[in-house]
């Protein structure tokens, strides 16, 4: 209708106009494509391809000896193009831009202000549809040279290692990365190298040596030695991929705030859920009434409190020293934190419990008293360090026909053993602790008491962050 009403040349204004906007998106499109190859490190074909003839020069037997060095120059080569590519469509766009504004105000001034807004919204159902298949085309384009990329690396993502319990889909580059656990030791770039911190750590490693001669030689070898590391330090390509892996992943974590990363509880396993999941299935847990007392106080001030005269009357009895007396003594304490860890070779990949006693009230004490207790089972024919153990153990047990061996699962072992039981089988055994330390059996009982009774509480943070609880064991 439009059409019908204007002369031929505001119709070709208006086809000018629509195929403007047409290239401008497909130039912003292609423009975000080169800035997160970029980004990631990676080299687009058509660069690549414009590289083969250089590469062929030098593949002769004349040029045997210098592969790496051209190999070094044509990279750098290639991202120097890159960077001029996206430099040059920045241009092109501004220039577009403006083409389409003085477009813009031609046809403003020759038409009516509702044809002029009906062509507008038209021509936004156009870009909007070339938007979406352009940048289709080329997610396709960056996941295939992303994929080239980590053939090219030797990054091979192993489906095991990763267990993905939500529906979202994770890239293929996040999953390699969590993969590969919470203890890969992640690159160490000039950018954040901690020189502070390693000069520090090195003059403190120094100045063991008494001798300050020797002291003035050690610190001019380690300057040096510091000094050529930083110079010769360079990023690999799988540094700097595994460095660009990392800032991806940590986008797309809080583009999904929903979903969790935790361990499993065996295997050396990652595994994603939703934390709606992880915190009913945690509530569940701590439903049990029957096991778990909700308190209204926090008790860990008074349990600080009570572990530093209990530390302080070992050192007056000289069971201690003072340097122990130093590391048995808390001053800040937190809560014990509990968690759960997925069992995902179950059915229903049911949570683990597990209670974090890393700075809590007790927890150097506790130590200090299992040191004594494991004593007690080092040489039972009943206990057993490891798997490998048990192995040497069962390797020449021979099994009757009318025999089984039987493994049980218990559930809730440790929630299941009645605390009072334990400390009076442990104090029948008196005669035999008493061997390994200089207490009394009732300041090493006191202390028993304090660090398995006292101390059986825990911090839960769900949604609501005042969550205290109690490991209130209600069947002796």
């Amino acid at each position: 209708m439009i059409y019908k009403k204007t002369n031929n040349n505001i119709r070709h204004s208006i086809n000018r106009h629509k195929n403007m906007k047409v290239k401008i998106e497909k130039i912003k499109t292609t423009l975000t494509f080169l800035i997160r190859c970029r980004n990631h490190g990676i080299i687009p074909n058509f660069i690549k391809n414009a590289m083969k003839n250089i590469y062929n020069i030098f593949k002769t037997p004349y040029f045997h000896h210098i592969p790496n060095t051209i190999k070094k120059h044509i990279d750098i080569f290639q991202n120097k193009i890159l960077s001029l590519v996206i430099q040059q469509k920045h241009k092109q766009l501004e220039y577009k831009n403006k083409e389409l504004q003085a477009l813009d105000e031609r046809l403003n001034s020759q038409m009516r202000k509702e044809d002029f807004d009906n062509i507008h919204d038209n021509e936004n159902i156009i870009m909007s549809r070339t938007h979406n298949k352009t940048k289709i085309v080329q997610q396709r384009k960056f996941d295939k040279l992303k994929e080239n990329q980590m053939r090219e690396l030797n990054i091979t993502l192993n489906d095991g290692w990763f267990v993905n319990k939500t529906n979202v889909e994770f890239p293929k580059d996040v999953k390699w990365l969590l993969s590969l656990g919470e203890k890969f030791g992640l690159p160490t770039s000039k950018q954040n190298f901690p020189l502070f911190k390693v000069i520090a750590d090195g003059d403190d490693i120094i100045q063991t040596n008494n001798d300050k001669e020797q002291q003035e030689i050690m610190r001019t070898k380690f300057t040096t030695m510091l000094d050529s590391h930083l110079n010769k330090m360079r990023d690999s390509y799988r540094d700097k991929f595994i460095n660009t892996t990392v800032a991806h992943s940590k986008t797309f974590l809080k583009q999904n705030k929903n979903i969790l990363i935790l361990n499993a509880d065996k295997g050396n396993v990652t595994v994603a859920m939703y934390k709606d999941d992880y915190q009913q299935r945690m509530n569940e847990i701590l439903g049990d009434m029957m096991t778990y007392q909700r308190l209204i106080k926090d008790p860990t001030s008074n349990l600080s409190k009570k572990n530093n005269e209990l530390v302080e009357e070992l050192f007056k009895n000289n069971i201690i020293s003072t340097a122990e007396k130093k590391c048995l003594k808390t001053d800040v304490a937190i809560a014990p934190r509990l968690y759960g860890l997925p069992k995902i070779h179950k059915e229903n990949f049911p949570l683990r419990p597990i209670c974090s006693s890393v700075n809590s009230p007790s927890i150097q004490l506790c130590k200090y008293v299992v040191n004594i207790l494991k004593n007690l089972t080092k040489n039972s024919k009943y206990n057993v360090s490891d798997s490998m153990q048990f192995r040497d153990k069962i390797k020449n047990l021979t099994i009757k026909d009318e025999e089984q061996m039987v493994s049980f699962d218990v559930v809730s072992l440790f929630p299941s053993i009645p605390v009072d039981l334990g400390l009076e089988i442990i104090e029948k055994r008196w005669d035999e602790i008493e061997e390994y330390t200089n207490m009394s059996k009732s300041l090493f009982l006191s202390i028993l008491k304090f660090c398995i009774k006292d101390n059986r509480y825990f911090q839960y943070e769900g949604k609501r962050k005042d969550y205290l609880w109690v490991h209130q064991l209600l069947r002796l």
